[in-house]
């Protein structure tokens, strides 16, 4: 066995969802060298010594969904970056951090893997990663790596994480605030007790501070208004702290901050795709200019609010994404997720209203060495299909069998655009009651149900084919999915001007 058989050749955060799941992981592309000849059937004494170390690992499920199922995928022969997926979670387990994602993925070089675990923090899952592949090595070979301390290592990740996480009553209101049961966002700020729950101009600012005994809680609007709410003691039970203090529960609390029917989110547009991406989005921010207060942009074009240029770089990104959703003046967000994005950042945003995806071209791909096939393409570009809110829209492009297989994928509605109003997938959602936009000639339609079609009027892109066609679709398809209504479409639509709509490669 050599010195060195697991090396680390990569570390990517993925800070928000992502062709793995949701929430935030840390990606790790780890090289397993010769042991890809040594599953953990052909390593003696290998699995009783790791489960013996780690008794917790019991209680993983794997593949087999049931209790011991990853001790029995042990038994039978497992490669050690699955092994080391399981490790490392369950040392953020034992550390007061639950969360069971974890997925291990070959990639096309022999003995490289993708393996990706939920990070609470990216510091703090770096470390317990490289933990878990010392702890797995003196697991395989005591003689070699020498005993592996693991009273040490959590004493180790708990301390960083009473630096660097959330204080537990702030992460009780983050937990209950994005429970499915009321899906408002949480944007963990600088300090351990302070929080952004919703985005933009319907945001407020959480800080807890205990006074007199009692935890109370502040809260600070766009406007800069103040509330102090009373919080309960049981707020205080995350990781295993305790804090005195009387009122509501989290719940509760979060239910007095955003009363029913406000889920602190504002209108946002997310877009995806292979090519078109850049003009989708500045066609939509056109479109929505006059509704309902500043709308952000952030595309490869740059960073924008309200027509003023922030930042004139390329903003197809997480930062510039996620600096709109902390500014107080932006009432609308539209956000180009570049695939590059998607792949090493993940999207700034949890849900979205809207989501858009221009197209899917399978001989686009990335030199990663595990987005390499047109099914891993579409795994990765579905994650803007996958964040669509149940009572959210997914814009869909009916002419790209890879695009619209996405329909089903999607939790909300679907919009499908094509130049064609007679494609097959176009009519027969439209045939179901469904809504779709179209081209008759040169003119703009809505479709809706086996309805007649209404007419918005010549293209912007009139003379246009193709991908400047494709994107004047998705626009305004884009924009009928938040609320526009025909005159409103009609008015937006003639205001655009013809060199607004050029094709973006």
């Amino acid at each position: 066995m050599s010195e060195s058989p697991i090396t680390f050749l990569r570390f990517v955060h993925l800070r928000g969802p992502s062709i793995w799941t949701y929430r935030p992981v840390l990606e790790v592309l780890v090289d397993i060298g010769d042991l890809e000849d040594s599953p953990s059937d052909t390593i003696p004494g290998f699995p009783e010594r790791l489960a013996a170390l780690l008794p917790g690992l019991v209680e993983h499920r794997c593949s087999y969904d049931e209790r011991g199922g990853f001790l029995r995928r042990l038994d039978e022969g497992t490669w050690p970056a699955h092994i080391l997926e399981h490790v490392t979670l369950e040392l953020q387990n034992l550390a007061g951090m639950p969360g069971g994602f974890g997925r291990a993925r070959s990639t096309s070089q022999r003995g490289v893997y993708k393996v990706a675990v939920r990070a609470w923090h990216e510091d703090i899952t770096h470390t317990a990663m490289h933990s878990a592949r010392d702890l797995v090595l003196a697991a395989m070979d005591p003689q070699a790596h020498g005993p592996f301390d693991v009273a040490e290592a959590v004493d180790r990740l708990n301390h960083l994480a009473d630096r660097l996480l959330l204080d537990p009553v702030t992460q009780r209101i983050a937990d209950a605030a994005t429970a499915k049961r009321r899906r408002i966002p949480a944007i963990e700020l600088d300090g351990r007790n302070l929080v952004q729950l919703g985005y933009g101009a319907r945001a407020l600012r959480i800080r807890t501070q205990t006074r007199n005994g009692a935890i109370l809680v502040e809260a600070v609007d766009a406007a800069g208004a103040l509330a102090e709410v009373e919080a309960a003691s049981d707020l205080a039970g995350a990781r295993g702290s305790g804090a005195d203090g009387t009122c509501p529960a989290g719940d509760e609390l979060v239910d007095r901050l955003f009363p029913r029917g406000n889920g602190g989110r504002i209108p946002l547009v997310g877009i995806a795709g292979s090519r078109g991406t850049t003009a989708v989005a500045q066609l939509i921010a056109r479109l929505l200019a006059a509704e309902g207060g500043p709308v952000g942009l952030a595309c490869a074009k740059g960073l924008f609010l309200d027509g003023v240029c922030l930042d004139q770089g390329d903003c197809a990104h997480w930062v510039p994404a996620r600096r709109l959703l902390l500014e107080p003046r932006c009432a609308i967000a539209v956000i180009e997720n570049g695939r590059d994005a998607l792949l090493n950042e993940g999207l700034a945003y949890d849900r979205c209203q809207v989501g858009v995806l221009v197209n899917i071209d399978p001989e686009l791909l990335p030199d990663d060495g595990y987005v390499d096939s047109p099914e891993r393409l579409c795994a990765l570009m579905r994650t803007q299909v996958d964040v669509v809110l149940p009572n959210g829209v997914a814009v869909l492009n009916a002419a790209d069998p890879l695009v619209a297989d996405m329909a089903r994928l999607s939790d909300g509605e679907v919009i499908f655009f094509a130049a064609d109003p007679g494609h097959p997938v176009l009519r027969a959602h439209c045939a179901a009651g469904g809504r779709g936009l179209t081209l008759r000639g040169v003119r703009l339609c809505l479709v809706e149900g086996e309805g007649d079609a209404l007419d918005l009027g010549p293209s912007p892109a009139a003379e246009a084919v193709g991908q400047v066609t494709d994107n004047v679709l998705a626009a305004v398809a884009a924009a009928w999915a938040l609320g526009l209504m025909p005159e409103r479409l009609r008015s937006g639509i003639a205001a655009l001007r013809s060199d607004a709509v050029g094709a973006n490669p």
